[in-house]
């Protein structure tokens, strides 16, 4: 037993480097491959009733970019937490398994005061809103952040802290004056903005205005060199026409100036955001702008929002009572001004999937509470943006998304820009961003578990994690990332471990899926007590996800008989971040029990029970084995084994109950779930390829794979296939695929198209495109045409038809009879189909063919020696 419990320890943890610098407190899916960049949107998805529609399959959505549909690679459904913040933190985060999926996680809210275009007094009502807002609307786990832009004003990042955020509410200003006094005298803004844009009807009114004004007519007249009496009797209007045009742009000028200190201010703000996974709610008070001359200024907020997942809901506080003491009456206009500055926050929050809320000064209350109680349930993307996009990182492009389905609408931001390269170069920064962040991060989905055995060290234990990431599947661009964690004391916050590694990338998608799973496996010792770990995975990317996990470290080293952690699974595979068996298998258990004395083991039972989570009753019961007394340093332990038997059990939700007894008394009841599935089903305990097949990557990557993309480069005349040729040679497929859309067809580009799609894991396609070359090819290269067979041959067998597989590499041999591989996986098929004198007989042949073949001879010697 002490063997097993090692072989699975040393199988699973490795030495992990210190991190010396934690912060102290149905068809084939595109599969995404690491080294591809991404573009990420938040989408969300809504029935007739704007309800969230919650089943929205990958197939189902459609992106385009610039008019051209773009493969949806990455696909994410990040839910609601169920229940309370406290019924979620124990369910994610306290469980057995703890998970960032459904995770707890409050809102993010970004409360924005535009002070240039807030008029002066009007952010009172703004402003009590805002604190009636945090004082009532702020839950546990919820986030806010309160600015005031440009400053000076409010500069409060998140905190949980809303009476501190409220407080600093009372630095909030406005600064707006709708009138400006120009060379012209008094003119209004939108006056400004009308004569620019040529209303003549409101420059004829402030013509008219100057002329019966006598001080504004001498001001005129000053400015243009000529006596009061010449310009007001100029019978050519010409002069005053001019004069009140350059007066406006004057006037345009500096509200644009204003406008664009705000913009630029909010975009840095919101680039802050990025760093924090997940949507925010950035509640922007205004009452608007003119965006004649700031369009530019405008797509860089939305640029940044796109970044940083945020929707801008957009709040009109402008005050639509007339004013009695104004100097000249202006009717509709007061109106017609407002859903001009209006126009360029609707436009902003439609961009960015927020919402403008007209005349929310006489409803903020109302307004706010309805976004708070918006769901957070949506749907995040990936597609590979375009070369456009990839040479113009920094401009804002286009995106229309659509769902194929009755009644369902989509609702998403209207573009992306890309994150520029040094961010996503920046692990550090990302990473120190996500262990820092108030809660866990979504953007990589992520399961982790602890189990807890005594330590040599008397007062400290050994800690085991298990973790499980789902991330891109490597490629020759990358083949791992990068994983951090942070274990605190939860009493005092005190960093108590933390370190930082590899975590392999999965070698394949699992069936049906764009990602595979990575498996990361940690050690450490700590003394008895509660700890809080927080465990960040970083894709190469640069997409970070992070998980939080509460658990107990239990003395182990009393006086009283204590046992460890029981672990539960198959008898390989290592520590198993959730147990998995089949109906028609055996599930093994082990745990360690310990002592002060040798002699207080000698009377310990131990009995497992296996039951339905939630059921008291057993459905089978067994008596562990326990092991001979092992003598330690700090007392005395002994090894138990569990074996249950699963035949008859239903497939299901189980616990496997372990009650440890000495001298006759309960000393400890250890559970550890199991999921029971059908027999045949697919369980994956380690990152190999399933069945023993080989990935397509491992295939196309490997010798026989490199050679026909160089065989087919250089017979390639047409220069599309040579471009495709060589993005295959490099490792990039995706690239490949678009160089072969400009390639005329013939054998090679018919061949690579076949292989870019075996790429993909599209089998049905490569296999077809592969089939169709070797028929219609008359090239008498059988070396070319048999490399060809042997990679259909593999395309065949991912698509299981392990019959066309065979005859493919038969046909492979007829072809070039010196090739090797295809031998090799002849035999292995023959002994997967309990065929093994017929992969004897073809090794045979291998040998006759290829005599210093010592790869054929040593296959050979293992099935014979079988024999």
């Amino acid at each position: 037993m002490t063997r097993i419990l090692t072989a699975l320890i040393a199988m699973a943890f490795a030495p992990v480097t210190p991190f010396a610098q934690a912060p102290a407190a149905q068809a084939p899916q595109p599969v995404f491959r690491s080294g591809v960049e991404l573009v990420r949107l938040d989408v969300r998805v809504v029935d007739s009733e704007g309800r969230p529609v919650k089943d929205v399959r990958q197939d189902e959505v459609e992106v385009y970019e610039a008019g051209e549909r773009r493969r949806v690679v990455l696909f994410q459904h990040v839910a609601e937490p169920s229940g309370s913040y406290v019924e979620a933190a124990r369910r994610t985060i306290g469980g057995e398994v703890s998970t960032n999926q459904g995770a707890p996680r409050g809102h993010l809210y970004v409360l924005v005061f535009d002070q240039n275009h807030i008029t002066a007094g009007n952010e009172q009502r703004a402003r009590l809103a805002a604190e009636r807002f945090l004082a009532g609307r702020i839950r546990s786990g919820d986030r806010v952040a309160v600015y005031g832009l440009p400053g000076p004003g409010p500069q409060v990042s998140f905190t949980s802290n809303a009476r501190a955020a409220a407080a600093e509410l009372v630095k909030v200003r406005g600064s707006l004056d709708r009138t400006s006094l120009s060379s012209a005298g008094t003119m209004s803004i939108y006056e400004a903005y009308q004569v620019v844009r040529g209303d003549a009807t409101v420059r004829d009114r402030i013509i008219v205005r100057v002329t019966e004004s006598p001080g504004a007519l001498d001001l005129v007249a000053t400015r243009l060199g000529q006596s009061a009496r010449t310009v007001a009797g100029t019978d050519s209007p010409q002069m005053l026409n001019q004069f009140v045009l350059d007066s406006a742009r004057t006037v345009v000028d500096r509200a644009d100036a204003d406008t664009r200190a705000f913009l630029l201010s909010l975009a840095d703000v919101i680039r802050e955001l990025a760093a924090i996974e997940g949507r925010k709610s950035v509640i922007l008070v205004s009452e608007g702008f003119y965006a004649d001359n700031v369009r530019h200024e405008i797509e860089v907020v939305a640029a940044a929002a796109a970044r940083a997942s945020a929707a801008i809901y957009s709040f009109d506080v402008n005050r639509r009572s007339i004013d009695v003491n104004a100097e000249q009456p202006v009717g509709g206009e007061q109106f017609t001004e407002i859903q001009n500055r209006l126009e360029s926050l609707g436009n902003l929050s439609a961009d960015t999937d927020g919402e403008l809320v007209p005349d929310a000064g006489s409803h903020l209350d109302q307004a706010i509470n309805r976004i708070a109680d918006t769901l957070q349930d949506y749907y995040v993307l990936g597609f590979e943006p375009g070369q456009k996009a990839l040479a113009e990182r920094n401009a804002y492009h286009r995106v229309t998304v659509t769902v194929r389905r009755p009644g369902a609408t989509v609702r998403a931001r209207s573009g992306f820009a890309l994150v520029d390269s040094a961010l996503v170069a920046d692990k550090r920064r990302s990473i120190d961003a996500v262990l820092a962040a108030p809660f866990p991060q979504p953007g990589v989905p992520l399961d982790m578990t602890t189990y807890v055995l005594r330590g040599a060290q008397r007062g400290f234990h050994r800690v085991f994690v298990s973790a499980e990431a789902e991330l891109p599947v490597k490629s020759a661009a990358a083949a791992s990332g990068d994983v951090v964690f942070v274990v605190k004391d939860a009493r005092d916050g005190r960093v108590a471990a933390s370190g930082s590694d590899k975590i392999a990338l999965p070698g394949a998608a699992r069936p049906g899926g764009t990602t595979g799973v990575g498996r990361f496996n940690v050690q450490f010792q700590l003394p008895a007590g509660d700890y809080l770990m927080r465990l960040a995975v970083r894709e190469p990317g640069g997409t970070v996800g992070s998980v939080d996990r509460r658990f107990e470290v239990r003395a182990l080293d009393g006086v009283d008989v204590s046992a460890s952690d029981l672990i539960l699974g198959r008898r390989s595979g290592g520590l198993p971040v959730r147990a998995v068996a089949q109906v028609d298998e055996a599930v093994s258990g082990v745990l360690e029990v310990y002592a002060r004395r040798p002699s207080d083991l000698e009377g310990v039972q131990v009995v497992a029970d296996l039951g339905r989570v939630g059921d008291e009753a057993a459905q089978r019961s067994t008596r562990a084995d326990l092991l001979d007394i092992q003598p330690l340093t700090t007392g005395a332990k002994r090894d138990v084994e569990i074996i249950l038997p699963l035949q008859g059990i239903a497939p299901g939700h189980y616990v496997v109950r372990a009650t440890v007894k000495a001298a006759g008394e309960t000393v400890a009841e250890l559970t550890r779930e199991l999921d029971v599935v059908p027999a045949g089903a697919a369980i994956e305990t380690e990152d190999a390829p399933r069945n023993g097949r080989r990935t397509p990557i491992d295939i196309l990557s490997g010798d026989v794979g490199k050679r026909l993309v160089l065989a087919l480069r250089t017979s390639a005349t047409d220069r599309g296939v040579v471009a495709a040729a060589e993005s295959a040679a490099a490792g990039n497929w995706q690239k490949a695929e678009e160089a072969l859309r400009r390639a005329a067809p013939g054998f090679e580009a018919r061949v690579l198209q076949g292989l870019a799609s075996f790429a993909s894991n599209r089998y049905d396609e490569a296999a077809t495109g592969m089939n169709a070359a070797l028929a219609a090819t008359t090239t008498g290269d059988g070396k070319v045409t048999a490399m060809v067979s042997f990679v259909l041959g593999w395309v065949q067998t991912c698509a299981n038809r392990e019959l066309d597989a065979i005859s493919a590499w038969r046909s492979a041999v007829l072809r070039d009879p010196t090739l090797v591989p295809p031998y090799l996986a002849l035999a292995d098929a023959y002994v997967r189909r309990a065929q093994p004198p017929l992969a004897i007989q073809v090794l045979r042949g291998g040998l006759a063919a290829i005599p210093r073949s010592l790869e054929i001879e040593r296959k050979l010697r293992e099935l014979e020696g079988k024999q």
